[in-house]
């Protein structure tokens, strides 16, 4: 009883030593984030609160880093946040490490192994090529050597990534599910500015203005429509990048069974046309057109519905943003490049045929390994621009305004030969799995065709636009790559469970 006492006596005493020990814990917790608040400030500090959850939330389950990773990416966030807010471009940019948490759950933990596939291959090859013509061509190599490295981040590790954490048709669904909503965002809050009229707000950063295009006149003044650049800051870049999205949304729309996902599509859909529409891109424009005749040439809509559907949205657009036919009008400018009249194509379009014609001069001037990457536009756009005569370009650095032509500028045939090899590889693997399950496994073949008709968007759209932006390119590239290996595995998988039953 004396020791039970004691006990007893002693159990007040523990309590307070408890309380005292807990409200100094409180007390150095403050100080220490009072300390971390001084030294970073709240944005660095909600920044990195932000990614201990995601990482906590990441190591408990893995795939949730590869859907917030393609999110974030796509989203545009990791730029914004530097742009925008101040976190260090260093920092922000480590995102892209996240899916090594995944990684290493499917390659150890499960033990999938490491995918290296064919295109992985041929990027290296890729990269092999430019730094031979960064060696061997280049006037500045530090130049050439900081493009090589963007490639290597954004391109080569990005590519290596995506490819080892998507695994199987889930988690391919989920990934792309991922991208449609970040289109969905992007697109809803672009149509939610323009509605409402706030066009001068650029809501944190997700909502930029890409410039401003001449719509008409009244009462002798010139009346200008601004166009959306969503959080890339660029229009043209943004078009394309939700353009990307569409065949996605449309696939989702045909494959989901729930019809709530079902609408969750639709929802995307009018989103990402709303942003394609409100940033007035005319390639983005082609893209489209191109997506939608393939759709019908594939079967998968009649050309009646196209005719019909293309009425109603032409009759939406004339209420809502008839701006945007007065500006695809302008494509009609582009015939009197041919027909000698200059003056009538417009300087935008004869400033970016010039821009392309001189690309072409200058591989034929550097047909192997070109000029060196990133070398066309500093040391090259200006002299033969204007040595062509046709106009004349006083800003000493700019790009040309074709994929292709820039391509082959820069590194050459070798190069151009080593980039397209991977993009026709993809599309050639993608065709294949599309015909060889359409009719036992559809759904097998939908999603085949759904990457393929993406890539057929951006390279549609890439004939008058460069590459930059490199990180969303080779998304869009790892994920069709992912998708070709998801495809062949479950249908081995389907197939195996066929002849055991």
């Amino acid at each position: 009883m004396d020791t039970t006492a004691n006990q007893a006596e002693k159990a007040p005493g523990n309590a307070t030593l408890k309380k005292v020990l807990a409200m100094a814990l409180w007390v150095a917790l403050l100080i220490l984030l009072g300390i971390v608040l001084q030294k970073l400030g709240l944005k660095m500090l909600l920044v990195g609160i932000g990614a201990v959850v995601l990482i906590a939330l990441s190591l408990r389950k893995p795939d949730i880093a590869t859907y917030s990773v393609l999110f974030i990416i796509y989203g545009n966030f990791v730029a914004v946040a530097h742009q925008f807010y101040g976190v260090p471009r260093l920092a922000s940019g480590a995102v892209i490490l996240l899916l090594a948490i995944p990684m290493f759950h499917h390659a150890i933990v499960r033990g999938e192994g490491v995918v290296i596939d064919r295109h992985l291959i041929l990027f290296l090859f890729l990269i092999a090529v430019m730094l031979a013509s960064a060696i061997f061509a280049a006037k500045d190599i530090p130049l050439a050597l900081r493009r090589i490295s963007e490639f290597l981040l954004e391109g080569l590790l990005l590519y290596f990534l995506i490819v080892n954490v998507v695994r199987n048709m889930r988690i391919l669904r989920h990934a792309v599910w991922a991208l449609l909503l970040a289109g969905t965002f992007m697109g809803g809050l672009t149509l939610f500015q323009n509605v409402t009229g706030t066009l001068n707000n650029n809501y944190g950063g997700f909502a930029q203005a890409g410039g401003r295009f001449s719509v008409g006149e009244s009462f002798g003044k010139r009346v200008e429509r601004m166009r959306s650049a969503g959080p890339i800051g660029e229009k043209n870049r943004y078009a394309q990048m939700m353009l990307v999205l569409f065949p996605l949304a449309i696939f989702r729309f045909w494959q989901e069974k729930n019809k709530w996902l079902k609408l969750a599509a639709v929802v995307a859909m009018v989103c990402i046309l709303g942003g394609v529409i409100l940033s007035v891109s005319r390639g983005a424009f082609l893209g489209l057109v191109v997506v939608l005749v393939l759709l019908a040439l594939m079967r998968y809509i009649h050309f009646r519905q196209l005719l019909t559907v293309g009425a109603v949205v032409v009759a939406i657009i004339l209420l809502v943003a008839p701006f945007y036919l007065t500006r695809m009008a302008t494509l009609t400018r582009i015939g009197a490049l041919f027909s000698g009249e200059k003056y009538e194509a417009g300087h935008v379009v004869m400033s970016r045929a010039m821009q392309n014609l001189a690309a072409l001069n200058v591989f034929i001037d550097h047909p192997i390994l070109g000029v060196g990457p990133a070398h066309y536009s500093r040391y090259y756009s200006k002299k033969y621009v204007n040595a062509l005569e046709v106009i004349y370009q006083r800003q000493s650095s700019r790009r040309a305004h074709s994929f292709y032509l820039e391509a082959l500028a820069e590194t050459g045939i070798l190069g151009f030969v080593a980039l397209m090899a991977i993009i026709v590889s993809i599309v050639r693997l993608l065709w294949r799995l599309r015909r060889r399950w359409l009719a036992q496994y559809p759904d097998l073949a939908h999603t085949a065709t759904a990457f393929l008709l993406s890539i057929v968007a951006y390279m549609v759209s890439a004939i008058f636009l460069h590459l930059s932006y490199l990180r969303f390119f080779w998304l869009i590239v790892a994920l069709a790559s992912a998708a070709i290996l998801c495809i062949q595995s479950e249908a081995e998988s389907r197939a195996e469970a066929r002849l055991r039953s």
